[in-house]
Formats: structure tokens, sequence, C-alpha cells
């Protein structure tokens, strides 16, 4: 015993090692030394001596499905090169042999290498029926290394489209095999019906705390008795994610009024087609320490009420199919609303670091609640303009005017409804800080004369510009020491401009990007 727990000692590296000898001086029994045989495979995932040990005190401990379960873990991680690779596949094989003599069964009439090959012509659907047919079948199959290459993929297991038989049988191998390789469960296209739920719900506590992360896409969960009991078995997930499809009367989430259990893990939710305010409101409030909250703005849903229930997340996203647009980051606290049926009253409530907003949200009340201490204002539009054009720029100055600290500026996507002008850049050219200019479209009044001066106050790295050839791009260039990248769209470069100022951009680490048509 004490041998065994000194070999912990030894395997720890110097730091650890100083850790592991003051507990191991306190060490009475085998559970501590379990524990410090396990806090090395955790350290060391890839070297054999950690899986020995431990799976020798799961020996001593009378637990064999838990060391097959350790040796199964090393021999798909620890390299086939390794020295020690053939004493972990002899030990697995004996315990194997232990397990089938406890069982009054033969042990395996194949050995190692023949059982691989006869598995590796084997699709995963057959797998999975051979691994019903009997209890050395299963143990069998489970066992053998290669059948969690096949389904397990960098910690992730991908349930895509599985028939209800095929799917009923992986969560029963999930729920029986001691698996504690899979942090990530995604289902896609899968059909969960009342006998699987129940099943389901039991994986997730029987995998938990190594799995975190439990998303669901094209996933009908329509009703409590669907719905609720995963929810239940998901308080130790940090990731948790629902997305469905939205079709025309998409029915909501139905969900019975009860008490939730708290969520204290949970850092990041994204639901899409759940069409429940309620249901909404209750598990974000659930959510202590949330940090991230992804909500679909085509939903029908009270977005307003669930703003004000999600005042302590750092970062809300409100956009199409529950998605963070295109250019925008989750960096730091943020607010996205890509459509205008929500007004971020609560803005002033908290610090916002990023603004990614419909531009009809752009009203002297948003103005108001603005604080300093927005890095990145992204505008998309969707539709047309539907206030005086002079009011919304008027609006948008003093927007920027109260964003010194702005580095990043967007517009995307504007057909007809955005316009930047000299007096917009003028405004613009306060934001010392700005490192990041990007303008879509073509509808845009500013000169040629209005981005020089703009040019002359700034100091950017990346800069999109729709241009004509009244503008000089050498000028753009020289007059910007730290530009990296200049995107040019709506004009055509001729080649001796780009032998000019390619290889200038090349030599600060960017590139010269032309797109010759408008959006």
């Amino acid at each position: 015993m004490h041998i065994l727990i000194q070999k912990a000692a030894d395997l720890a590296t110097s730091v650890q090692r100083s850790r592991l000898q003051s507990r191991i001086a306190t060490c009475g029994n085998i559970r501590e030394a379990q524990s410090l045989a396990d806090d090395l495979v955790r350290r060391a995932p890839t070297s054999a001596k950690g899986y020995l040990l431990s799976g020798k005190l799961y020996q001593q401990q009378n637990k064999l499905r838990s060391a097959s379960s350790v040796y199964s873990a090393g021999l798909r991680l620890v390299h086939p090169t390794n020295i020690e690779y053939a004493l972990l596949k002899l030990e697995k094989e004996r315990v194997m042999a232990l397990i089938a003599k406890r069982h009054n069964e033969k042990p395996p009439l194949f050995p190692y290498e023949i059982l691989n090959l006869i598995f590796h012509q084997l699709s995963l659907s057959d797998l999975l029926q051979c691994a019903n047919v009997c209890e050395s079948w299963y143990h069998a199959i489970v066992e053998w290394p290669d059948f969690w290459h096949k389904i397990v993929e960098k910690q992730e297991l991908h349930i895509v489209r599985h028939n209800p038989r095929d799917l009923q049988s992986l969560l029963m191998v999930l729920l029986h095999s001691e698996c504690h390789l899979v942090n990530a469960l995604h289902f896609q296209d899968v059909a969960l019906h009342s006998t699987i739920v129940p099943l389901l719900a039991r994986v997730i506590r029987s995998i938990s705390p190594p799995l975190t992360r439990l998303s669901f896409e094209d996933v009908d969960l329509l009703t409590y008795d669907l719905f609720g009991p995963i929810l239940d078995a998901s308080t130790h997930m940090t990731h948790f994610s629902y997305k469905r499809r939205n079709q025309p009367q998409q029915p909501s989430v139905m969900m019975k009024r009860r008490k939730l259990p708290t969520f204290r893990m949970m850092t990041v939710l994204k639901l899409s087609g759940v069409n429940n305010s309620a249901l909404l409101t209750d598990v974000i409030q659930k959510c202590p320490n949330l940090e991230q909250l992804y909500l679909d703005s085509h939903d029908n849903i009270h977005h307003n009420q669930i703003l004000h229930a999600s005042r302590h997340v750092k970062f809300v996203c409100i956009a199409r199919d529950a998605a963070l647009p295109d250019g925008a980051s989750h960096r730091g606290s943020g607010l996205v609303i890509d459509r205008a049926q929500a007004l971020p009253s609560i803005m002033k409530k908290r610090p916002i670091e990023l603004l990614y907003l419909d531009h009809r949200l752009i009203t002297p009340r948003l103005r108001i609640t603005l604080q300093h201490q927005v890095r990145e204002l992204h505008l998309c539009s969707g539709s047309a303009m539907q206030q005086d054009w002079g009011i919304f720029e008027s609006i948008l100055c003093s927007l920027l005017g109260r964003c010194p600290a702005l580095q990043v500026f967007a517009v995307h996507d504007p057909p007809t409804a955005l316009k930047i002008t000299n007096t917009v850049l003028r405004a613009l050219a306060a934001c010392t800080q700005l490192k990041y200019l990007s303008i879509d479209g073509a509808d845009h009044e500013y000169t040629a004369d209005g981005l020089d001066r703009f040019m002359g106050r700034v100091d950017l790295e990346y800069l999109k510009i729709p241009i004509d050839t009244t503008f000089n791009i050498h000028q753009i260039v020289a007059r910007q020491p730290h530009l990296k990248t200049l995107y040019c769209t709506g004009v055509s470069i001729d080649f001796q401009t780009r032998f000019a100022i390619d290889p200038i951009l090349q030599e600060r680490g960017g590139s010269l990007v032309e797109d010759r048509y408008l959006w």
C-alpha cells in the first residue's frame, strides 16, 4: 500500500511532489492513495504510469469495472509507441478475464488483436446492436478502446440523425460504461420521445461532472415531460444550448409553473425556438453566475421582460438563430440586438463595452442611457430608415461623442437605410482610440476631402470603405502609418497602385483587398 502511494509521489513534478508528500504524510487509507493516483492521471493524461497505478489501486479495492475503465482510458490516450503501452494492454486483458470469471463466464475466446480486427469491420450501429446481445459482448465492445474513437472526438460526442433504436442503445452504453471521457454532448435532428428522455436525464447525471456542455439542435422538446427532466439533470452544466428551426405557427415549449433547480455552474446559455417568455425568465433567474446569454430575435417572446431578468448577465445577444452576428465579438460586456423589438433601457444599470444594434434603436433615449465604456459600436439595418435622416445623424453624432474609448465602429449591410457623411466622420474623429473602421454599402455621402480630414485625426489599423476614383489610396496609406489592412469596395485598383501599396501593407503585417462590387 505505502509503496503504491510512494510511486504516486515519485511521478509528480517537483512542485506537485511537495504537495503530494504533505498529503501522503496524513494518508491512512487506500481512498487517499486513489485520489492521488487519479490526480496524476489528470495532470499527465498521456503517461501510462498514472493509469497503471490507478488501475492497480482499483483492483485492490475489488472495483474491477473502474480498473477496466481506467485501463481503457489509458489505451485511448497513451501513444502505442510508449514503452508501457503493452503493459497497459496486458493489465486490461487480465481485468477482463477477472470480470468474466466473476460472472461465471469463460475468458474471451479471442485475444485483443483478433477482437480489434473483427470490431474494425463493424459499423457503429452494428457495434451498438452487438453490445445488447449479452453482458460478455457488451463489455468486450465497450472496453475496446477504438469503440470510443468512433463516437467521441476531442472529448465531444455528436449524436446526429440516429434512429431511435441506435440512440437508445448508445445512451445505455453511456449509462453503464462508467464513461468519464465525454465533456460535451451534442444532439442534432434526433427524436427524443417520452421513453428516451428519462434515460437521457440519467446519462447526464451519470457523466457529470466531466460533462459540462449540452446542446440540442432541431430536436423537438415541446412539453415539460420532455424539457423538464433535461433541465433538472443539467444543474452541473456550464454551457447549455437549445436551437429549434422556426416554423410558421410554431408552438412554444409548454412548461408547468414549478420550482426550477438552481444552475450555479451555468455560464453560457443559448436558446432559440422556445417561444415561452415565462420559462426563459425563470431559467435565466436561476443562473446566478451566467456570463453569456444568446436568444433568437425572431422568437415570439417578450424581449424587454427577458432583458430586465438578465441584468446580472455580462453579455446578452438577441440575434437571428441566437448566434453572434458577423463582425461582433463576445469579449467583455456587451449587448447585441439585431432587431428593433427591444429598447435596451437597462444599459444605464450596467457597463457596456460592445453594442451591436439595429439602427432603429439609435434614439435620444439610447443616447441618455449610454455609458462611456463602449469600445465597439456596430450598426446593422434590415429595413429602410423610419425617421428623418437629419435627426438620426444628429443623434448618431451625439452618441459617438459619448464614446471616447471607442476602438471599433462598423456599419453592416445598409442597403438604403444608413448613410455616413462628413458630419459623421467629424464626430467619429473625436474617438482618438479608434483602430477599426468598417463601412458597408454604397449610399454614403462623405467626400474625398472629408475622408482626408478624418484620416489626419485618427490612427487606424483596419479600414474598409466604399470609394471611387476621386479618392487617393496612396494618400490614405501615407497618412495612416499603422494601417495594416485596407479593404476597398466599389472600385477596381489598377496594377500600378497595387504594386506600390501592397508591399507597404505587407511589411506592416497586412494586405490590400479590393471588392469591385458594392453591397
